[in-house]
């Protein structure tokens, strides 16, 4: 009985998304018809805080960090200033985000605009939208993109590796400021496609958290366009 009734749930929830997806794209394809020009918001919405999960890297207590004293004093041999006083920050806070996020600012690494690029380029180049004009102004309706999270998390709770996380949502509003579609994609940290590596690889090659965000904006795309179409 039990098993009959998780069967059932398991139906009903493939039958919601199913119907989801299908409503998606009836949207979608009435809209090509009824839309000439569309344009692309350049202002992407993003959180304040970037996201970061390592549970294999628990907070260091201020007492480990007095203790550890003279290995930071070793650790300045031959270091610049600046190096050592983003080590000791991450030793005091345990956390990384902050200096995660200096550096993607340091290094002109903007996620908003891989996202918005990434988007306008797929949305160009597809067969199914070229029926569409794009403009930057007068546009019937306007495609709006936000970031609900990005960041880095382990792939698992053992593992020294990071991968990218991306959440994101697109909307199409017209000129009333109505919304007449959006739909959402998560790029999670469990996503085989995306790169991977250390944090303080991440942090001694800034190419390496620009190709992350790139291929997790990219695949965030083609996941929505495949809906699209």
């Amino acid at each position: 009985m039990y098993f009959n009734f998780i069967k059932i749930n398991i139906i009903l929830l493939l039958c919601i998304v199913l119907s989801a997806c299908l409503s998606n794209a009836l949207v979608i394809g009435q809209l090509k018809s009824d839309i000439k020009q569309v344009g692309v918001d350049s202002n992407v919405d993003m959180p304040d805080v970037l996201h970061y999960k390592n549970l294999s890297a628990n907070k260091v207590d201020a007492k480990r960090v007095s203790n550890n004293s003279n290995d930071l004093k070793s650790l300045a041999t031959g270091v610049a200033v600046q190096a050592v006083s983003k080590a000791f920050e991450l030793l005091i806070n345990g956390t990384p985000q902050s200096m995660i996020k200096d550096y993607l600012e340091e290094n002109n690494i903007q996620v908003d605009m891989l996202l918005h690029d990434q988007f306008l380029k797929q949305l160009q180049f597809d067969k199914d939208s070229s029926e569409w004009q794009f403009v930057n102004n007068n546009a019937d309706a306007v495609f709006r993109l936000s970031i609900k999270k990005y960041g880095l998390q382990q792939t698992n709770a053992h593992s020294l590796y990071l991968k990218p996380v991306l959440e994101i949502e697109i909307q199409l509003v017209d000129n009333e400021n109505k919304v007449l579609w959006r739909d959402k994609e998560i790029i999670s940290h469990r996503y085989e496609h995306t790169p991977e590596h250390r944090l303080d690889e991440y942090m001694k090659n800034p190419e390496y958290l620009q190709d992350a965000f790139s291929e997790s904006a990219f695949y965030a795309v083609s996941n929505v366009m495949k809906r699209i179409n």
